[in-house]
């Protein structure tokens, strides 16, 4: 089966707070069907690395043979060709075999391929029209299959075909499958059909086992068994927050699933799912790499195939009676919101300690019915009594007063170090308090505008911005780009809030005129763009301005000698600027030097093991976990911040000159969460004219007094 995809403050005794929304606190979800066999106190699975494969790509055709020889193909392309290739990891001699596939040339670009024990080879191929053909090849001859009903292949609105898989049956038969349209059984002599099952048919989760199918069912949370001889349905297995993307397979001693989380098994005739492998443990938590198959090895371990970027990587999942099954120390991470650089580093970590369990504790806003204020107080509580969590992810958490009180360490000799070799160095001040730094980014991002240089050299404010927008109203071509979201429940109200708090947000509270004035600029220029822009047309109306938050930046696309980009932005306005126009530039916000610091992380003074927290630091910030590109801002690592940037401007005419606005950067902006959740429950009010912006400033400050004062 294979897979194509790329997956507590210091605060008074007034203020404590039931230890109940600890209880909302959560890691990677456990199946609530499904006992843990960490449990026991000696022997777990541990992840053996056997071989990586560069420039490889699309595992398929992943099976074992009798005598235990693990098969599969990948494509690859060298010197301009796609070459398909055979590998062999021998059960004898450990030894990893790659035989290039004569036959392929010319079948045009492979979908899919499976092997029978008997050599019968079926793969899937599409031509330059994308039309599919199947294909047999068989004693060294290559045959093309012509199906004796061909139903399921007419693509039409009611019936887009997606015939996404085969799979080789023992005595020449095989199986197309065809996504979400079910799977079908067809003769081998002949392709005529004999049955239809009624499953989602993907790659990744079909599995076939003496003479057994194993597939997803139609409803939630099953995975369905069908007896391939009779075509009739034995099974239906409970699965509880299946993934869809989850890998299903079948053995000899049970029905095993596998996602990100860990491999889970079913034995034959039991009812209950056992977890047997901890994907927080191994690289199965990775963000960076995508499960492509995952197969039992005959015995009591498993093998698992991963990618990432061009590379596969081959790994042994075996039973170890010699290792602990909870590791002896517990490295605790919380965090408001979760975070794939932090899962990638945790990852890692991981497999460098095996002893360390690192417990990710995050608070998902969709999952949990706390707000942000009961939480933090509820994170106080426990730093309060000593027993908070090792590292602090600081974004949106009250950083002022935790370096204020003394809640976190003080980590200035270990940033300055780094700083000389490695970091970003005009970025490690973003927290600092009193000369002393108690935090770091991993991660950084920059709000910026897009634009003629004359027009952007003369916006510094919201107010020079909202004059420019005035100016334009009712123009053909408005001054400022209408947000794509503009008529969603908050507006745009809260494009500009994190650029723009500073200006509202100081040392004493909140400035109510401040703020007032920042309610009344964004709710005139929301009004402005719905005049320019109907609800009905879902065309983006280009401006003589773009403003947005700048992730990150693709490898350019060159098109008709116009340069194109694909920008990573955050928040709402997660669109694409494309394309960039030449003589546009780019500056940053207000033409100032700011930048918001991402994903930043603090040692607590209470933690009991700060050496090891600052281990874990070191790797978040160093070149292995910074080199790798997840979507959630720049690295701060300075060699790994060179190296995308150089990657992407290689081939550009254009210069836009990224590097330059990230070395002067120097003013971060740091959001207290609690704050601005206020502010968002006025938009509403606001935007409908129930309330005006003195009044909406004045309920914020009203509602956050109290957080304030603590």
């Amino acid at each position: 089966m294979t897979k194509k995809e790329n997956k507590k403050n210091l605060v008074s005794g007034t203020f404590l707070i039931l230890l109940l929304f600890l209880s909302l606190l959560t890691g990677c979800s456990e199946k609530k069907n499904q006992k843990d066999t960490k449990s026991t106190s000696q022997g777990r699975y541990v992840e053996q690395q056997i071989a990586s494969i560069e420039n490889a790509n699309q595992v398929m055709g992943l099976y074992l043979t009798e005598d235990k020889n693990l098969i599969f193909y990948f494509s690859c392309f060298e010197e301009g060709n796609t070459i398909l290739k055979r590998c062999m990891l021998s059960s004898e001699s450990g030894e990893l075999s790659q035989i290039p596939m004569a036959w392929f040339h010319g079948l045009g670009n492979i979908l899919d391929i499976s092997e029978a024990e008997d050599g019968t080879i079926y793969l899937i191929t599409t031509d330059e029209t994308f039309q599919e053909n199947i294909y047999q090849i068989k004693d060294g001859t290559t045959e093309i299959v012509s199906l004796s009903d061909t139903t399921q292949l007419e693509k039409n609105e009611k019936n887009p075909s997606q015939l996404c898989g085969i799979r080789s049956l023992p005595g020449g038969d095989f199986l197309l499958l065809y996504g979400n349209n079910g799977i079908s059984h067809y003769r081998g002599t002949d392709a005529s059909l004999l049955k239809k099952y009624p499953v989602i048919g993907y790659n990744w989760n079909v599995d076939i086992y003496n003479g057994k199918l194993l597939a997803l069912g139609l409803g939630k949370n099953e995975i369905l068994s069908y007896d391939l001889n009779s075509g009739e349905q034995e099974q239906t297995i409970s699965f509880n927050n299946l993934s869809f993307s989850a890998l299903q397979g079948m053995d000899k001693t049970g029905i095993y699933v596998t996602d990100t989380t860990g491999i889970y098994r079913q034995n034959h005739g039991e009812h209950t799912w056992n977890k047997l492998v901890n994907g927080d443990l191994t690289s199965l938590s990775l963000p960076s790499i995508a499960i492509e198959g995952v197969i039992s090895d005959g015995s009591d371990g498993f093998f698992a195939i991963f990618s990432s970027e061009k590379n596969l990587h081959l790994v042994h999942y075996i039973y170890d009676s010699n290792i602990k099954a909870v590791p002896d120390t517990t490295l605790t991470i919380f965090s408001l919101k979760d975070n794939p650089t932090i899962r990638q580093a945790i990852g890692i970590f991981q497999q460098q300690n095996p002893n360390v369990w690192v417990e990710f504790q995050t608070i998902s806003d969709e999952a949990s019915s706390a707000n942000t204020e009961d939480v933090i107080r509820s994170l106080n509580t426990k730093l309060l009594n000593g027993d908070g969590p090792d590292i602090l992810l600081l974004d949106g958490l009250p950083v002022k007063s935790y370096m204020e009180k003394g809640v976190l360490v003080d980590l200035t000799a270990q940033i300055n170090t780094l700083a000389e070799n490695s970091l970003m160095k005009n970025l490690i001040n973003a927290y600092e308090y009193e000369e002393c730094y108690y935090g770091i980014p991993s991660r950084f991002t920059i709000p910026v505008m897009v634009g003629e240089k004359d027009t952007l050299e003369s916006i510094h404010s919201l107010d020079d911005l909202m004059i420019y927008v005035e100016a334009n109203h009712n123009q053909e071509t408005p001054f400022l780009t209408p947000s794509p979201y503009l008529f969603e429940n908050e507006g745009i109200l809260m494009d500009y809030y994190d650029v723009c708090s500073t200006n509202f947000i100081g040392t004493d509270g909140i400035d109510k005129t401040a703020l007032s004035l920042y309610l009344s600029n964004m709710l005139r220029i929301q009004q402005i763009q719905e005049a320019n822009i109907s609800k009905t047309n879902n065309d983006i109306v280009s401006g003589e301005v773009e403003l947005f938050e700048l992730m990150g930046i693709s490898t350019p696309i060159e098109d008709n000698n116009e340069l194109f980009y694909i920008q990573e932005l955050t928040g709402k306005n997660a669109v694409s600027i494309s394309p960039f126009n030449l003589k546009f530039t780019l500056k940053p916000f207000f033409g100032g030097t700011y930048y918001t610091p991402r994903w930043a992380v603090g040692i607590t003074r209470t933690s009991k093991h700060q050496e090891l927290s600052w281990q874990f630091v070191e790797l978040l910030l160093s070149q292995t976990v910074q080199d790798i590109y997840l979507y959630d801002g720049f690295p701060v690592n300075s060699q790994s911040l060179n190296k995308i940037i150089t990657d992407t401007m290689k081939n550009q005419k254009n210069d836009i000159g990224l590097w330059t606005i990230c070395n002067q950067l120097e003013t971060p902006i740091l959001v207290d969460q609690v704050i601005k959740e206020a502010v968002q429950s006025q938009v509403h009010a606001l935007l409908d004219g129930t309330i005006t912006p003195e009044n909406a400033a004045s309920a914020i400050i009203e509602k956050t007094k109290l957080y304030l004062m603590e």
